[in-house]
């Protein structure tokens, strides 16, 4: 089969689907790479890295085109496409489409038309699943969360000798990713907050006895306090805002109102990890800015995250996509989908229908149960 790698163009995202030993590997086993010249630069991998390896490298939209409209081909993107995409997007037919989509995240509907109109098999990276998990989300995931910590100090000048306690909405993987740098960071107060009450239990597993004397966790539906005036209270206090809420496959919920954002004090830091999904941290809807400031308050709107580290992150993108790769090239799509019930579950459209009900409901169109389509579901 074809293996068409493309370039990313979405600003400060540097990584890259496939490394060159990944090439190498198909190359071996008798696929044919396609890589986009300049794809793999930011990561530190040269066009001539991917030669080397096996693969060919494609220069223009042109020489790429006539690979996109086959049943036989497996195109390899990291993040959605972009309007500047279109040079190739409005072309491809047929093939099979993995990336990030993060679709209920889009405002508008350029590419889920272009998917469902030329009957492309698209996978969201975000939604496969593994045993309950997110296999080639959460390392990414774990990425967001330390970078949403370290921003804060960084880029954006918080000092935990004086600026000590960061908020945290979520306790997931990106929320406990943000704790555990927090602390190595010297945060003195972290104060979580998560609707999932067994997250606690996970926190105190992982968490030594003297991290956790500074770490609180507060939930809804505790008897023991008022939630919302806890919330209120800990906002007003917050040096630094982390969000890092998600819904699998569906738009991040606000779990922080215009009127919560801005009690909080002048020169606190927002960073609303789930912006990929739509944000849950209110913002000005006439700021498109990914970093601003708003009432003495900045805010961090940086979608993927882990683009801006793309030397830390493309190896280990790669890795965890190349397994779910291979099962394709190895027994086509249908037969792959049939099989892998967690590969399944990233499918955003076949056939000219939608297969994530999350999406279909963002985008007000039917949705298509993926186990009537595949059997053995």
């Amino acid at each position: 089969m074809n293996i068409v790698v493309l370039k990313e163009r979405m600003k400060g995202e540097g990584r890259v689907a496939l490394t060159p030993d990944h090439c190498m590997q198909l190359a071996i086993l008798g696929h044919t790479v396609y890589v986009e010249s300049g794809a793999g630069e930011k990561s530190g991998y040269r066009d001539s890295d991917y030669i080397n390896h096996g693969a060919q490298i494609v220069s223009t939209s042109s020489e790429i085109i006539p690979f996109l409209q086959s049943k036989n081909t497996v195109v390899l993107k990291v993040k959605q496409p972009l309007p500047e995409d279109d040079a190739w997007l409005s072309f491809m037919k047929n093939c099979t489409f993995f990336a990030y989509f993060h679709s209920t995240g889009e405002k508008d509907r350029r590419t889920i038309d272009i998917l469902l109109k030329h009957n492309i098999t698209a996978i969201s990276y975000e939604n496969v699943e593994k045993n309950g998990a997110y296999p080639i989300l959460i390392p990414m995931s774990e990425i967001a969360g330390r970078l949403a910590a370290e921003w804060g100090i960084t880029k954006f000048g918080l000092l935990p000798s004086r600026h000590f306690q960061m908020v945290v909405f979520g306790a997931g993987t990106v929320g406990f990713a943000a704790i555990k740098k927090g602390l190595d960071l010297g945060f003195f107060r972290i104060i979580v907050f998560e609707k999932d009450g067994t997250k606690a239990r996970f926190l105190r597993e992982h968490l030594s006895e003297q991290e956790m004397w500074r770490v609180n966790f507060f939930y809804p539906n505790n008897p023991f306090y008022d939630y919302e005036t806890v919330m209120k209270h800990e906002l007003g206090n917050a040096d630094l805002l982390v969000g890092a809420v998600l819904v699998p496959g569906g738009h991040s919920p606000m779990v922080v109102s215009e009127k919560e954002v801005k009690s909080m004090s002048k020169g606190s830091v927002i960073v609303d990890v789930s912006v990929d999904q739509g944000g849950c941290i209110w913002h000005p809807e006439n700021e498109t800015a990914t970093v601003f400031e708003f009432e003495g308050k900045i805010f961090c709107r940086t979608p993927n995250m882990p683009g801006s580290v793309p030397e830390e992150a493309t190896p280990i993108l790669a890795k965890a996509i190349f397994p779910y790769l291979l099962q394709i090239l190895d027994h086509g799509a249908e037969t792959g989908l049939k099989q892998n019930v967690g590969l399944r579950k990233g499918l955003l459209t076949y056939g000219g229908k939608i297969m994530n009900e999350k999406a279909a409901v963002h985008w007000g169109e039917q949705y298509t149960d993926p186990s009537t389509i595949f059997d053995g579901s």
